[in-house]
């Protein structure tokens, strides 16, 4: 979520919350923006942001 518009920006569904979950919602967001400088992103700090992936 855009904190500043609070649109919705990247999004992912699957079954089970995992940190591919977390990672693919990320992506579509970096991808729908294409941010030209530093992004903040903000979690709630669940397991699936703890990944070595994320």
């Amino acid at each position: 979520m855009d904190l500043f518009s609070r649109q919705i920006i990247g999004w992912s569904m699957n079954e089970r919350m995992t940190s591919d979950l977390a990672h693919n919602a990320l992506l579509m967001a970096v991808w729908r923006r294409k941010p030209k400088s530093e992004v903040m992103v903000h979690s709630d700090q669940g397991s699936q942001f703890s990944s070595y992936d994320w």
